[in-house]
Order: C-alpha cells, then structure tokens, then sequence
C-alpha cells in the first residue's frame, strides 16, 4: 500500500524506506498481539481499534519520510489516500465472518464500516497536516532523526483535542490550496449554522458540554461536506 515519490528520491530513499518498514513490521506485530488477546465480547470495538491504529502505524512512519512540500502533496497525500483504501480492503475480509454474531456481542457490520469510514478520514486529515508540518519543519534545516515510536495503542485513546485541532487546520489548509482563500473558525462554525463559537470551541477542545449532535455536525462538515470547497 505504498507509491513512488514524485520526481527523483534522495538516494539514500529506499534505504529510509527499509528502515521504516522494519520498525512497522515490528509496531504491527505489537498490535496483532494485544489484538488478538483482546475480549472476544467486544469484537467490534477491538476490530475497529486494531484498524485505526494500523493505519496510524504506517501513516506515522511513512511521515518520516516526507523531506519537502512537493512530496508531502504529491506522494505523502496520495499515500494516505491508497493507504486508507487498503485498511477498508482489510476490514472486509476481518468482518466477512460476522454475518453470524456470538452470543451476547452483536455485532453490526453497516455501523462499523460507517464508524471506521469517518474515523479514518479524521486521521488522513491528521496525518495530512502532520506531513505538512514534517515539510515546514524541514524548509530550513536538516534532521536524521529515526521516526519515534506511535504512542496511540489499542485501548488508549488518541488524544482528541489534537485530533480535533489538526482535522480544523487540515480543512483550512484543504480550502487554501483548491481556492486561494484562507478561511477562519468562525467560517466553519457559522457554516455549521451555528450562532456563536461556544459550542465549537467545546467540539475542538473535547470539553465535556460538548454535544454529540454538535461532533457530527463539525465532523460532517469537516470530512464529508466540505462547504467552503465548494464555492
């Protein structure tokens, strides 16, 4: 689930590469492992927990490969979105067996891929805008660190004010670069058909007053939507 870079990599690129698939392997089978131990009673929730962060794993890593802006947009992005592409392509063939549930754990295979849809574009935002950061950080210096380890693991949750934070800046970078505009929160949340930014500013904060209503309305907006995009 991995492209070409566009143009001409370094020449040390595929020893990078190499070097990154090592440590996914070795993340991988970390996360298999706490998988496969985990409560056949919540099947759904592990599944969907073990998809999430196999995409992360990859995405996280691949993102120590991006040296540049033109590579970010133009193999990084791509990436993600084929990386995306093959995780669905993995959970269908995890839940094809989920036509007969166990006992006691039903097990919903519509809502699942639904949850995981929307979730996994969250995290191509992420990654997105983490790439982006990557190639910022580089314009003016060099780095040789080694990537780090992923510190979202099944059963720890992703810490939801960043997410929340880097899917806002990636659909603000998203609509900066397809129209030339650079749109403000209050764009988003008066598109949302909101009075005030309260409740926003709750949503991205992952302040307990937030409302459910209010998360699907922002993430619909933000991931499925797109208003400003469209003008």
């Amino acid at each position: 689930m991995s492209t070409e870079p566009h143009g001409k990599p370094p020449e040390t690129f595929e020893a990078a590469k190499q070097r990154v698939q090592n440590y996914i392997e070795e993340a991988l089978a970390a996360a298999h492992a706490r998988f496969a131990s985990g409560d056949p009673m919540n099947l759904q929730s592990t599944t969907l927990a073990y998809l999430v962060e196999f995409f992360d794993i990859h995405a996280h890593y691949y993102r120590h490969l991006v040296i540049n802006y033109d590579m970010a947009h133009t193999w990084y992005e791509p990436y993600l979105s084929e990386l995306s592409n093959g995780v669905i392509q993995h959970a269908e063939t995890m839940t094809s067996g989920w036509t007969s549930p166990l006992p006691g754990a039903p097990l919903n295979r519509a809502r699942f891929f639904q949850e995981l849809s929307i979730k996994l574009a969250a995290r191509s935002s992420h990654w997105k805008s983490e790439g982006l950061k990557r190639a910022r950080e580089l314009a003016n210096t060099e780095s040789s660190d080694p990537p780090v380890a992923v510190k979202s693991r099944i059963g720890e949750p992703v810490d939801c004010k960043a997410e929340r934070r880097a899917l806002v800046d990636a659909y603000i970078e998203d609509v900066f670069r397809s129209t030339n505009k650079r749109i403000t929160r209050k764009a988003i949340w008066q598109a949302a058909r909101y009075q005030s930014r309260s409740e926003f500013e709750r949503w991205e904060r992952c302040d307990g007053r937030a409302t459910a209503t209010a998360d699907e309305r922002f993430r619909r907006l933000l991931i499925i939507e797109k208003p400003h995009l469209k003008k």
